[in-house]
């Protein structure tokens, strides 16, 4: 799995009712190659307990959208003129 491709939702798809048929009361994930953190237990399923990096993954989101959908559009129609 791809760290910032994990949702809550896909890891409730992948093993939801492994771990309800389990003997386990709750599970922790922690994936190396973000900072976030996974918790699961039996009344809510899989959910981000701890995600540091949330701001500046949004903030790297919103740069790279306005680099894709604004600004190389634009230089590209004034280039073109």
């Amino acid at each position: 799995m791809v760290a910032d491709s994990v949702h809550a939702d896909d890891l409730n798809a992948l093993c939801d009712s492994q771990l309800a048929g389990s003997q386990f009361e709750c599970v922790l994930l922690a994936l190396h190659l973000d900072r976030k953190v996974y918790g699961w237990d039996r009344n809510g399923g899989w959910r981000v307990i701890a995600d540091p990096e949330a701001h500046e993954r949004e903030q790297h989101r919103e740069q790279m959208k306005d680099l894709l959908f604004k600004r190389i559009p634009t230089d590209f129609r004034q280039r073109s003129q």
